[in-house]
């Protein structure tokens, strides 16, 4: 389609990138070497401990020597990493890179199963994981192709007291660390005490190769991964600085935080970004400590802070947040998930700085879509194209909608993933035959170019205008009593009021303080994992919340064989229309709630979108109507 957007690109921002000029990210990083060698790169939030440059290019040398002399790993071999945000990320990062690897990024709270799943599907040689989760490797890396393990501790950054006495705290007091045995690992320390003494030899890297294996949630199915090439994230790096560089002041320290975990493409494109600009990132290790983050807010000043929305509304509740200086702020950028209205206006109040959002997958290394940085109010709009991205929205049929229409937002441009790893069928089935990637998501354009996501088919996830996917299938929303005839199996017999369904994905453990993920799920699980019902139909009960096409009413007890569950929730002041959401899920527990029985029910703004709620469609009547 026609780049109507062009007309409202920021001042100096370019309509294109070179392509032709994106190498590698080696070249890029040691571009970075050459132009900021004393500048600070990396800075742990926690500890203070900080990497030049220069610094970063030598141990960085040094872990790559490692795994290429010692370990006599050739160059294209998966090596995963799971380790949270600490300095040794961006060493074996940038390291792992240089010698030709491709990357494996481990989200670190994945249960063995997950972990095992990932590990054995990427094929990782080897496997680089921070010691707090080195008992679940143990687990199960006899039924994996890892031969080779790094070990890395908290600490191992630190001065050798500081260290010391650190590494104490967490395992004689703490006890954080759960007894592994790991007969053939390694140290980190003695990886890099091993590669400074081996000589690093550079390897040719095409635009081509792989960079990275990303994978994908599997929330709607089998965790996939995306191979995401140099070219792919460089280009998504270049495009993001070109993006914000006309907002940054060049003469001032380019600050930025990290706080959303690095194993994730988002946090990785960004952190790139300001290497690429000469920039710092101050790690965080443990964002959801409010307390501790503020204080390295106010450490830092700092010109970026990338997040997600739980992170922000965090912030802007916490009594301490708005005595901070935000004088140095320019770039705020929220992903992920949908930004809540009120907490952008919250943020704009405190900060003097909007609060924009973008968007991104897996699948686009990540980031397409971004708003400017000088928007004067929050519109939900997910912003304009990054340079060099083309967009479509298209219908059912593949035809591209009049602007103001829904239809499935597709995106094609040199950010786009290869395909899936080893998985033709899959990769033809999101890519169009003319180069798009199709993101399972609906989408409206208006006339200025940007864009609305108002269904997220892919993911599941509510936003306003949930309707609008249900009708492009050309099916319905089910009612409420479509929806329990469906639970049910069609059967009118109702379950005893108190009677708990087994072998659905609920909570295990202590809520919610515990989550003991018994069922090998600490948050949605895939399809297919639990048998179905007698109707054939999968996670009618646990999973995620079911949205219905009722509005909510207190009592709808009247003609029922059961007494219902009264709502919950006393929702004052909302302009959204409440609906009933059923079924409950993954957040549900027996010891705190029984809203997982086919006659539970809860309110829900149906603007509002939330990580355990879903929706499935109608074609015709199921059956009977329950209700009066």
């Amino acid at each position: 389609m026609e780049k109507i957007w062009l007309k409202n690109y920021p001042a100096g921002v370019p309509a294109d990138i070179d392509v032709g000029a994106l190498r590698s990210l080696n070249a890029f990083f040691e571009k970075s070497v050459q132009s900021f060698g004393s500048r600070v790169a990396f800075v742990s939030g926690s500890t203070g401990v900080s990497l030049t440059y220069k610094e970063l290019d030598e141990k960085s040398r040094h872990f790559a020597a490692y795994f290429q002399q010692h370990l006599k790993l050739e160059k294209g071999a998966r090596v995963a990493v799971m380790m949270p945000n600490v300095l040794q990320y961006p060493i074996c990062l940038f390291g792992l890179l240089r010698a030709g690897y491709v990357i494996v990024n481990v989200n670190p709270q994945y249960t063995a199963r997950e972990l095992e799943y990932q590990l054995k599907d990427s094929e990782s040689a080897a496997m680089v994981v921070v010691d707090l989760y080195a008992a679940t490797l143990e687990k199960i890396i006899a039924n994996t192709s890892v031969r080779h393990v790094v070990v890395t501790g908290l600490a191992d950054m630190m001065p050798k007291v500081p260290r010391w006495l650190a590494n104490f705290v967490i395992h004689q007091v703490k006890k954080l660390v759960v007894d592994y045995k790991l007969p053939k690992s390694v140290l980190f320390r003695d990886a890099l005490r091993i590669g400074a003494a081996a000589s690093f030899s550079p390897v040719t890297i095409e635009p081509n190769d792989l960079a990275f294996l990303q994978y994908t949630g599997g929330t709607t199915g089998v965790s996939k991964g995306a191979m995401l090439t140099h070219r792919n994230v460089l280009a998504n790096v270049t495009q993001v600085q070109n993006w914000i560089e006309p907002f940054l002041d060049k003469t001032q320290k380019l600050t930025s935080i990290t706080p959303i975990p690095l194993y994730h493409i988002y946090a990785m494109s960004t952190c790139f970004s300001f290497v690429g600009l000469g920039g710092t990132n101050v790690l965080v290790a443990d964002p959801r400590n409010m307390t501790q983050l503020i204080k390295i807010l106010r450490k830092y000043p700092f010109v970026s802070l990338p997040g997600v929305n739980t992170l922000f509304q965090g912030l802007v509740n916490h009594p301490d947040f708005a005595k901070l200086n935000f004088s140095t702020l320019r770039v705020a950028i929220g992903g992920g998930a949908p930004v809540q209205p009120s907490v952008a206006k919250k943020w704009l109040s405190i900060t003097k700085s909007p609060l924009v959002e973008g968007y991104g997958l897996t699948e686009c290394s990540p980031i397409v879509t971004v708003n400017p940085f000088d928007v004067q109010e929050f519109s939900g709009s997910i912003g304009l194209p990054l340079p060099s991205t083309e967009v479509s929205i298209r219908n059912a049929d593949g035809e591209q909608v009049q602007l103001g229409e829904a239809g499935e937002l597709c995106v094609r441009g040199p950010q786009v993933m290869l395909g899936y790893w080893r998985r033709p069928e899959e990769t033809r089935a999101v890519m169009t035959a003319d180069g798009y990637l199709k993101t399972g998501d609906m989408a409206v354009m208006n006339d200025g170019g940007f864009i609305k996501i108002v269904d997220r088919i892919k993911d599941m996830i509510l936003v306003s205008g949930f309707n609008v996917y249900a009708l492009w299938k050309g099916n319905e929303m089910p009612t409420e009593a479509q929806w329990e005839w469906a639970a049910r199996g069609a059967e009118q017999q109702l379950p005893q009021l108190h009677e708990q369904p087994k072998d659905v994905n609920t909570w295990q453990g202590v809520f919610p303080v515990v989550n003991s993920r018994d069922d090998g799920f600490i948050g949605v699980a895939p399809v297919g994992c639990y048998a179905p019902n007698k109707l054939g139909l999968y996670d009618m009960i646990g999973n995620v919340w079911e949205l219905t096409s009722d509005i909510f009413v207190q009592d709808r007890s009247a003609g029922l064989n059961s007494e219902p569950d009264q709502a919950p929730l006393n929702i004052t002041g909302s302009e959204a229309t409440l609906r009933v959401i059923k079924g409950g899920s993954f957040l549900c527990s027996s010891d705190y709630c029984m809203r997982y029985r086919t006659g539970s029910r809860q309110p829900q703004e149906e603007d509002l979108g939330a990580s355990h709620l879903g929706f499935r469609t109608v074609r015709g009547a199921p059956g009977p109507s329950l209700l009066p």
